[in-house]
């Protein structure tokens, strides 16, 4: 074959070349414009879980205080107990000294009184 018989076979070769390049390249440009589709949909999910955890951070937050300050409620609450055990403690201590007082013989009791002048007879003028 000369160079002029195979310039028609050479060129239906470089077509058929091309033909199958541009289907490869054809392809490859829908794969690009779905990888596009997917790195956007993808960046969209970032960007909604971006503001979704900036929510939940400004909820943790808003919770926090409300347990600090529950936690202060808490602290008020155990120094008003205590404050409230020993004036009970100090109130049994004194019923406890009445009951003792009771538990004396009423004679004790009124000779008692009368050394202390609380129950001084009336001057009869």
């Amino acid at each position: 074959m000369t160079q002029s018989d195979q310039t028609p076979h050479l060129h239906e070769v470089a077509l058929a070349e091309l033909d199958v390049a541009n289907r490869h390249l054809s392809d490859a440009g829908r794969t690009i414009d779905e990888l596009r589709s997917d790195v956007l949909a993808l960046a969209s999910r970032v960007d909604a879980a971006r503001a979704e955890a900036e929510a939940f951070r400004h909820e943790l937050g808003r919770e926090h205080s409300g347990t600090a300050a529950l936690r202060g409620q808490v602290d008020i609450a155990a120094v008003e107990r205590e404050e409230l055990q020993q004036r009970i403690a100090g109130l049994e201590a004194h019923v406890a000294r009445l009951k003792k007082q009771l538990e004396r013989p009423g004679r004790l009791m009124v000779k008692k009184a009368l050394r202390r002048g609380q129950y001084a007879k009336p001057e009869i003028s």
